[in-house]
């Protein structure tokens, strides 16, 4: 059995003292295998960027332990330093060298890695994540999207074997964004590195994850692979049911509480619609037939009847709620 590449165990942060101080993380324990992709959801202010933050080293916790490759790297960057040469990270806010060029940036930083092939490899990813590496334009006039592809590429250079991906897409616009998963997607394959992530878009995240974690207030509330995550955490299938008007909420339950179905209403999101459902219950499948024709020999005017079938959205609404921000 190969060795996890990234294990957490009973990690607990707290910022300030006595009676004024803050729980960051409380008893946290995840793991990461090889060539495994973990995808760490919540809140802001959920603890995911401390969690980065303790594996990098630059927050010693006040319990437990961090291991990557086998070895605690708690004091990295400081006595454990050849643990990093394995690691890439895109931190939270990563500062700006606002003089530096993007080659002089990328040569930088790759010189710590004694790369022998820097500059054509650094040319290389720009290319490949459409980056004008030749610009001579300093980071201080950058946009912010171009710093985050320059963050990026850094982590890159030397071909880590595990990533630490802070909000990765941040400041990308939806092409931009594109080119890197896709980059990403490739560079996953090719070398068989991990990826423990942190995001807010859900539908990036769900098509790339091995496994998702969940956290809020410091607390992993759950973790698993994709199917212990979308059939464990109590999100059955769903009709979603749109109507043309206004609908009576008791009058659309009593013509579909004898399946066996509850309601409840939700906002609509398509803009024919005007009203919108969710019905829940046994059997859909077999059922959905059954309520269009009930409704449809009622005079309700539905434009839309369909089973649905959990997304991460779902889940992370049944962990966080429909009104937790992400803003």
């Amino acid at each position: 059995m190969e060795m996890d590449v990234l294990a957490v165990e009973n990690l607990s942060v707290s910022y300030g003292k006595g009676n004024k101080s803050t729980s960051a993380l409380a008893s946290l324990s995840l793991s990461l295998a090889p060539g495994s992709v973990l995808a760490l959801l919540g809140p802001n202010g959920a603890g995911k960027s401390t969690l980065m933050r303790c594996i990098t080293g630059q927050i010693k916790p006040r319990l437990g332990s961090v291991r990557a490759f086998g070895e605690d790297v708690n004091g990295i960057g400081r006595k454990n330093r050849e643990h990093l040469r394995d690691i890439g990270v895109v931190p939270e806010n990563a500062g700006v060298y606002g003089k530096l060029t993007a080659p002089e940036y990328l040569e930088y930083f790759g010189s710590f890695y004694g790369i022998p092939d820097l500059k054509e490899r650094a040319r290389a990813l720009c290319l490949a994540m459409r980056f004008s590496g030749g610009d001579q334009k300093p980071m201080g006039k950058m946009s912010q999207g171009q710093r985050q592809k320059l963050q990026l590429i850094r982590s890159l250079l030397h071909r880590p074997k595990l990533l630490l991906w802070d909000e990765p897409t941040e400041h990308l616009d939806p092409l931009a964004q594109k080119e890197v998963l896709t980059y990403l997607g490739g560079y996953l394959q090719d070398t068989g590195a991990s990826l423990l992530l942190t995001s807010h878009r859900l539908e990036q995240v769900e098509g790339l994850a091995t496994h998702f974690g969940f956290l809020r207030a410091g607390k992993l509330l759950f973790t698993g692979d994709r199917q212990q995550t979308f059939r464990e955490t109590g999100r059955p299938p769903y009709l979603e049911i749109e109507f043309l008007q206004r609908a009576e909420l008791s009058a659309i339950q009593s013509l579909l509480e004898p399946l066996g179905m509850s309601l409840e209403r939700r906002a609509p999101v398509n803009p024919l619609a005007v009203d919108r459902f969710r019905a829940t219950g046994p059997a859909l499948e077999e059922k959905l037939p059954l309520a269009l024709s009930r409704l449809s020999e009622a005079g309700e005017p539905v434009c839309r009847i369909e089973l649905c079938r959990p997304d991460l959205a779902d889940i992370y609404s049944h962990f966080f709620g429909e009104g937790v921000s992400e803003t």
